[in-house]
């Protein structure tokens, strides 16, 4: 009885063993690599060689970012708003899709050489990437990385723009900074002369003249000072370099900003004699030289005359009810009923009146006014605006002289008493919207 149960006992180990070893064995398939994210909080350096001799870093500090440039004696302030979209792409850590394993040897025809980005975030941890060709079906670049060595992914088009930066691409080139609300006062010097002071009033959104005293009793054009703001805050300069290119051959401009934490920023315009860079700029609020357009110069360039409310009339527009017009022997009269204006004689409804109001209310004079004009200036057209009883708002009259800058007309208000060089284009489109006879 023992002797059977040994037996059956040895009997079945053996069917077991040849049962195991005989049988295929099931191989376990592990996961795909996952393309690695960064932690946007933690990254405090990122390294960029677009090319082995090009290469910049961006540094972060406790309030902002700076460049890092070879060769450069200071760390340029970078554009935070740039840097935080890079960081973004870094951050979202996604690949469009595993391609698979690769041999070193195997790189280069998938153009992994330079751009080389590298990320060095403030845990330690060095994530290395190296981004490269197109993919033939020109959906991705693709890309590998230090954590997962050897293996090939496809990244998306955000990553594919990453081959193209330079470094002045984040450098900050805004002539100030800051919020515009925070701009306490202006002072403009023109050709190294003091030209004006605006400042904003007390409690107040509008600005005031300071100096010069001769315009302290006129408003200025709230329009004017938006422009010239986003001229500062806004609008970029072409770029930022280390030296001037040329020699300098005069100051231009000369711009202060009064903040309303009493500090002061200030801007230097500057005219060379280099054709290709004829303006350079320096600021308080940047290390090196801003490179600068005819056009940005212009914008800035803004004179006291430029920063006067130079509107001709105040008018209040919504209670025209009526309306007449002369022009040589002809006259044009409409009327406005439920918020539509017709002609009086024959009804029909007339398109562009309250625009044209508008901008009459809105023309600015081009020089100053003067009190009397030459024999050979013409009347062209009279414009009379009524409310709906009848009662004279304003009257306008458009006069020709050949000796006036093209483009312009004298314009009168009231009596004749005083002639301002306007714009003629409100005038041809009017001539053109009112049907009178050619």
């Amino acid at each position: 009885m023992l002797k059977r149960l040994l037996f059956f006992i040895i009997l079945v180990a053996v069917i077991c063993t040849a049962f195991y070893y005989g049988s295929p064995q099931i191989e376990q398939k592990l996961p795909d690599p996952v393309w690695p994210a960064v932690d946007a909080e933690k990254v405090d350096r990122i390294d960029i060689c677009v090319e082995p001799e090009n290469c910049f870093s961006l540094i972060r500090s406790a309030s902002h970012w700076n460049v890092l440039l070879s060769g450069w004696k200071s760390s340029p302030y970078a554009d935070t708003g740039k840097v935080e979209e890079l960081i973004g792409v870094l951050s979202r850590g996604r690949a469009l899709r595993y391609i698979g394993s690769v041999n070193k040897a195997d790189l280069s025809q998938y153009g992994l050489e330079p751009p080389h980005l590298e990320i060095v975030t403030g845990g330690g941890q060095v994530l290395t990437i190296d981004v490269g060709a197109e993919s033939p079906s020109e959906d991705g670049v693709f890309a590998h990385n230090s954590l997962e060595p050897g293996q090939l992914f496809l990244l998306g088009k955000d990553y594919a723009e990453l081959s193209g930066v330079t470094p002045g691409m984040f450098c900050d080139l805004h002539l100030a900074r800051g919020s515009s609300k925070d701009v306490e006062s202006i002072t403009m010097s023109i050709d190294s002369t003091p030209d004006w002071k605006i400042a904003r009033e007390p409690e107040s959104e509008k600005f005031v003249f300071q100096f010069p005293a001769s315009l302290e009793a006129d408003s200025v054009s709230t329009a004017e000072v938006d422009l010239l703001i986003h001229s500062l805050f806004e609008t970029g300069a072409k770029a930022l370099v280390q030296n001037s290119t040329g020699k300098i051959e005069k100051e231009v401009l000369n711009i202060e900003l009064g903040i309303i934490d009493k500090s002061h920023q200030t801007v230097n315009v500057f005219r060379t004699d280099n054709d290709k860079i004829r303006y350079i700029a320096n600021s308080t609020v940047q290390y090196g030289n801003f490179v600068l357009d005819k056009g940005h110069v212009d914008q800035l360039k803004r004179t006291a005359f430029d920063m006067r409310r130079r509107n001709v009339l105040s008018l209040e527009t919504g209670k025209v009810g009526s309306m007449k017009i002369n022009q040589g022997n002809q006259t044009f009269s409409a009327f406005k009923s439920e918020g539509v204006w017709k002609s009086s004689s024959e009804k029909s409804e007339l398109l562009g009146i309250d625009m044209s109001l508008w901008r009459l209310n809105e023309l600015r004079f081009e020089a100053e006014s003067v009190k009397s004009l030459g024999e050979n200036v013409e009347s062209v057209m009279a414009w009379e605006m009524m409310d709906q009883e009848g009662k004279r708002l304003a009257k306008v009259e458009f006069l020709s002289d050949a000796n006036l800058p093209e483009g312009q007309c004298w314009l009168s208000v009231g009596n004749r008493t005083e002639f301002y060089p306007v714009s003629n284009k409100l005038l041809e489109d009017l001539q053109g919207q009112i049907p009178l006879r050619k």
